[in-house]
């Protein structure tokens, strides 16, 4: 009986959300919870890296209230025409609501833009700003602040 009641109790236990860590060759995805999603290219990224990389973060971003990307381009390569196509088609159904890309180059800035404005228009994302910053600390911060700002009455 006693085991049966600790059974029990097992189960109506909520689940405890840890960051997830997947590689896909070089690129890392990393899901920290409740919201955060992070992704640190490394090398050139082609278009079959790039949707393996959104199928993965798919699976911890989909259905939740948002999703906020901090995107690490310190270390990117040449990115291919689809790896583009295949980023921008990512967010579809997904909370976007802020994207700091840290690292970028003035030239990788303008693609980064491109693929916002892209995933702006073809999933009507509204209220998902993408910013530019220098430091990992500095994109934190400004999700910190986002989420202040979202969650203020």
């Amino acid at each position: 009986m006693k085991f049966a009641r600790c059974a029990l109790f097992m189960a109506y236990d909520p689940p405890v959300e840890r960051p997830s860590e997947i590689w896909i060759g070089t690129h890392l995805f990393r899901w920290e919870p409740p919201d955060l999603g992070y992704v640190r290219y490394i090398g050139d990224l082609d278009g079959p890296a790039a949707r393996a990389l959104s199928n993965e973060s798919r699976r911890f971003a989909l259905g939740k209230p948002r999703v906020f990307l901090l995107v690490d381009m310190s270390s990117i390569g040449q990115i291919t025409r689809e790896a583009r196509t295949a980023s921008a088609e990512a967010g579809k159904d997904l909370a976007f609501r802020g994207t700091a890309v840290i690292g970028a180059s003035a030239h990788l800035r303008i693609l980064a833009g491109l693929v916002a404005r892209a995933v702006a228009l073809l999933h009507g994302a509204s209220d998902n700003p993408t910013r530019f910053f220098t430091t990992e600390a500095e994109g934190r911060a400004w999700i910190a602040e986002r989420r202040r700002i979202l969650d203020a009455p």
